[in-house]
Formats: structure tokens, sequence, C-alpha cells
């Protein structure tokens, strides 16, 4: 075989047919090993970083609020407990109960709770915990989000929805509930008189005009300048 000088041929003329497809075949076996390893690596990386190094008192105090109101009624509970009310998300794996009225109502048109509920408002019904109690294993189907923070997990005050359907339930504070009503069990149309709105907060960013002749807040009730109609 002529050469031309400087130049290297494509297969060594030294190398049998055998060899070759030897030498093929350990390149391909090489370099499948070699993406092996490296997907090995990418898996490990993407994991949880110090899952196993956790204490485990740390692991349970963050299940440490599925043993207290209002996922279970109050150690110091004495009365029985009295269902007011029902409601649930819409798929059902999600269901409460209250014992009392709301102690406020209110629609909020603030752009947090437009955009988390993609609509122009949100009605809000206010209890305190120690009136709410949600079904047994409830908790294990919430997902709960941080908006002041932007995290996801329960650290109050917080919105609820339900990993399965999704469906919106409530936002949870330190010491309040504020159930969205239409999650209630009511008789359509109109909801009972104790969770009609008092009024409208942070309506000076709303999107439509509501003329119903309710106090209008340009922030919070009772604490920010009223707003005409």
């Amino acid at each position: 075989m002529c050469l031309v000088e400087g130049s290297k041929p494509a297969h060594s003329p030294f190398r049998t047919p055998e060899s070759t497809a030897q030498y093929m075949l350990r390149s391909t076996l090489y370099h499948r090993i070699r993406g092996g390893v490296s997907l090995c690596k990418q898996v490990q990386h993407n994991q949880p970083r110090n899952m196993s190094k956790r204490p485990a008192s740390a692991m349970a105090e963050s299940e440490d609020w599925k043993q207290k109101p209002p996922y279970v009624r109050p150690k110091d509970a004495q009365e029985p407990w009295k269902p007011k009310y029902k409601g649930q998300c819409f798929c059902g794996k999600v269901k409460f109960e209250v014992s009392e009225d709301p102690v406020d109502a209110k629609i909020c048109h603030c752009t947090t709770c437009q955009r988390l509920h993609g609509a122009p408002m949100q009605a809000a019904a206010i209890f305190e915990k120690h009136h709410v109690l949600f079904s047994p294993g409830a908790a294990d189907h919430l997902y709960f989000y941080n908006s002041g923070k932007k995290t996801v997990g329960h650290d109050l005050p917080a919105k609820m929805s339900c990993v399965e359907c999704r469906s919106p339930i409530a936002d949870e504070g330190r010491n309040m509930v504020i159930f969205y009503p239409a999650t209630f069990h009511f008789e359509r149309p109109k909801f009972p008189e104790a969770f009609q709105p008092s009024c409208h907060i942070f309506y000076g960013q709303r999107t439509v005009d509501v003329k119903d002749g309710k106090p209008k807040f340009e922030g919070h009730k009772d604490d920010s300048p009223k707003v005409e109609e």
C-alpha cells in the first residue's frame, strides 16, 4: 500500500480483521461503561443532600404539626366535638369540619390572591384553630406554600391545597384558619349569613368594580383608608 508522507491509514495494516472487530467491541463497551458511570454520578448529584444525616429529632419535629390543632383536637378540650359546618376539597381526600360560625368573612382583591387563585378576588371565612378539625389522614394529602417567602412546606402562614386535585382549601396562620367558603357543603346559590362578606380588602388592587354597598378598604380592614364605590 502506497501512503502519502505524513498521513495515517484509516485502519492499521498490521491489525487483522478479527482484531479490528474486537477493538470496535471494546471501544463500544468502554463508552457504554463511561456513560453509565456518568449517569450514576448525575443521579447521585440530584439526590437530596444530607437527608440521611438529619437527626431523628429534627425529622420528628418536621411532622409535629400533624399532632396539633386543627389536625387533632386540643389536648385540654373538655366539650365533645359538635360540627356545625362540613367541607372538603374537590376530590374528597381532604375533609374538614368547623364547630362555630366564622369570626369574620371578607373578600380580598390583592394581586397575590389573584395570581394564586387565578381569579379576580378571593372570598375568605376566618375561624379560630380550635374550632376547626380535619379528618384523620387529611394532613397527608395537603400541600403548603408560603407566598411571602415563596417556599414549600408547613411554614406558617401558608396556603394549603389538596395534593391530589389541587383544590385551594384555606390559609393556615398561627392562630387562625381562613377557609374559602365555596369548599363548604352549603345549599346553593347563596352562602349562609355568617359567611357573607363584611367588607372588601385591598380594593385598591381590584381588577373589577363590585358595587354591593359593603365597606371597601385600600388595604386591611379598619387599618387602611376606605375606598368609595
